[in-house]
């Protein structure tokens, strides 16, 4: 049996647009200043990644240059 894990208290989770049953979860862990960006799959995380938040205006930044301007 899976163990679902919470929703982020702070951050925020995203459905997949291919599949109802993928989500992106970002969540912000104060105690160590950090963010992990993980990928789940119905109720089990797949894949996880830490941000530092030194990173995160160039995660941001890669995402906006990427929207077509016209």
């Amino acid at each position: 049996m899976s163990t679902v894990s919470p929703l982020p208290f702070q951050g925020g989770v995203f459905r997949d647009t291919r599949d109802e049953n993928r989500w992106l979860r970002v969540s912000w862990h104060e105690e160590r200043r950090m963010f992990v960006v993980s990928i789940w799959h119905v109720d089990e995380c797949v894949a996880a990644f830490q941000l530092g938040t030194d990173d995160v205006p160039g995660v941001v930044q890669a995402f906006l240059a990427a929207i077509p301007t016209n």
